[in-house]
């Protein structure tokens, strides 16, 4: 579906949140719905300190913009029309900047940072860097802060231990639902020979996460040329262009299953009256019309069963000498209206729920089918920076 058809779905379900129209037990579900389908997916990475966190920051927004700079707070990168940089002082305040400094930014002792940059990438994705606290308890506050603003986790390890284990396992469901482990500065590993070991090892501890992959930040960060050209095979031999690829196919994912929620949410809630060009009548005002039942977005909704009317017999004729009885034709079941619009609605979104089941038999292979997938705007051409520029790992 095109993207102005997304829009005009977010645009009704907003105009039946402004009418009051959706039972409130619905509307944060609505809510949700509306963002999905309007606002850029929201990727995490977090992980321990020195685990690469803003290289991999720099590679997914498509600059070198983050700096290995120790004490800084968690910081979000967001699309802005104009470069600023927002930092939120422990006093509430705020102070804007032209542009991010970490060194500026460090002085500042910021509770948070918020960095708005018009760049093609952020018009499909938001990348947060979180600050994980020393405290087991301040740690779980921070986690669980974050999964509310979290649509894809990236936890970046070397090892994923004993410490990282304990921290993840504190994670919300919800967001280990939709994590990668990513096992980064792999080309040091492969250096060492220890890279093929510890991949698979992680990959055999760590079912929690929908993906483990490893990549070489820096290596995929100097895969774009200093024309803007990308070596691809080098993109490819770094693991970026599986995990770049990874990433869009889970949006896409995302993306349909919103809009397959919103369509059954919309055929429940029909369109709102600011939608309507006719004005409803006198007598229609008068009478109290039934609202129908909650829609529950949670829960997986299957078409109504077709409504049968079952065929009438017709009244017996009075026995004669010269009359033979006919047989009974039954009539042929009628579907109602409602239950065939339903199923009309379903059958496309059913199909996407059974492509999206095979393609996710060959995830193993992401790096190779996925990567024909690779966009060259957004995340893409956008997705790489100069390799003159990249900062070593955090």
């Amino acid at each position: 579906m095109a993207e102005e058809a997304l829009q005009q779905l977010a645009q009704s379900l907003g105009a039946h949140l402004a009418e009051g129209t959706i039972p409130p037990a619905q509307t944060p579900h609505v809510e949700t719905l509306v963002r999905q389908l309007t606002q850029p997916v929201r990727l995490t990475v977090m992980g321990p300190p020195g685990s690469g966190k803003s290289t991999l920051v720099n590679l997914l927004i498509g600059a070198s913009v983050l700096a290995p700079v120790r004490n800084l707070p968690t910081i979000e990168v967001v699309w802005g029309d104009t470069a600023c940089c927002i930092c939120t002082l422990p006093d509430g305040r705020e102070r804007r900047m032209a542009a991010f400094d970490a060194a500026t930014v460090a002085s500042l002792l910021p509770r948070f940072v918020r960095i708005e940059l018009p760049l093609p990438a952020l018009r499909k994705i938001s990348v947060m860097e979180l600050a994980l606290p020393s405290e087991q308890a301040e740690v779980e506050r921070a986690l669980t802060w974050a999964a509310g603003r979290t649509d894809i986790a990236l936890w970046c390890t070397q090892r994923f231990g004993a410490g990282e284990r304990l921290v993840w396992s504190g994670v919300d469901e919800a967001m280990q639902d939709h994590a990668y482990l990513l096992l980064t500065k792999a080309d040091t590993l492969a250096a060492n020979g220890t890279l093929d070991p510890t991949l698979a090892q992680l990959r055999a501890g760590a079912d929690q996460f929908r993906h483990v992959l490893a990549i070489a930040t820096t290596e995929a960060i100097a895969a774009r040329r200093a024309d803007g050209s990308i070596d691809r095979e080098q993109l490819t031999r770094s693991g970026g262009r599986a995990l770049i690829a990874a990433i869009m196919r889970d949006i896409d994912m995302g993306r349909d299953a919103a809009r397959d929620r919103a369509e059954l949410a919309l055929h429940q809630f029909g369109q709102p009256v600011q939608a309507k060009v006719a004005a409803p009548s006198a007598a229609a005002v008068a009478a109290p019309v039934p609202k129908p039942a909650p829609l529950i977005l949670t829960e997986p909704l299957a078409p109504p069963a077709p409504k049968i009317v079952q065929p009438r017999r017709p009244p017996p004729r009075p026995a004669t000498a010269t009359h033979t009885p006919q047989p009974v034709v039954p009539a042929r079941p009628v579907v109602s209206q409602k239950g065939t619009a339903l199923r009309e609605i379903c059958e496309p979104a059913l199909g996407r729920i059974a492509r999206h089941g095979r393609e996710a038999d060959d995830r193993e292979e992401i790096g190779r089918v996925g990567g024909a997938r690779l966009a060259l705007d957004g995340i893409g051409a956008g997705v790489v920076a100069d390799g003159g520029n990249e900062p070593r790992n955090r």
